[in-house]
């Protein structure tokens, strides 16, 4: 994942468009709010398949991306394995710089 992917996390995050956490992110997903759907590298395979099924549902992009659990703690100051860009703006800008993804780590439904 590029630096300006990571930076845009953290604008996200001060900016107050980001859900983080499984209950949280669910909400956003069925609520409509979530514009993209992000899964740490070391959370389950059960967790994205969760999340897969119901963004293809709400046609919202779903992306594996490559910090841990923990370098996203350090990255936004939250603890969390799953989190939504709840703005559309960032959320185009994320997918925009977001160059190191592999085939079959990441789903994207178009909208």
């Amino acid at each position: 994942m590029n630096n300006n992917a990571l930076s845009l996390l953290g604008l996200c995050r001060k900016a107050n468009k980001l859900s983080m956490g499984h209950d949280m992110c669910k909400g956003a997903v069925n609520g409509g709010k979530a514009c993209v759907c992000l899964v740490s590298s070391d959370s389950s395979q059960r967790v994205y398949d969760e999340f897969s099924s119901l963004c293809r549902n709400k046609n919202i992009p779903i992306f594996r991306i490559e910090p841990t659990i923990d370098e996203i703690h350090h990255l936004i100051g939250y603890k969390a394995g799953i989190i939504t860009i709840d703005d559309g703006g960032f959320a185009k800008s994320f997918m925009k710089n977001f160059k190191e993804y592999r085939p079959g780590e990441e789903t994207l439904y178009d909208k």
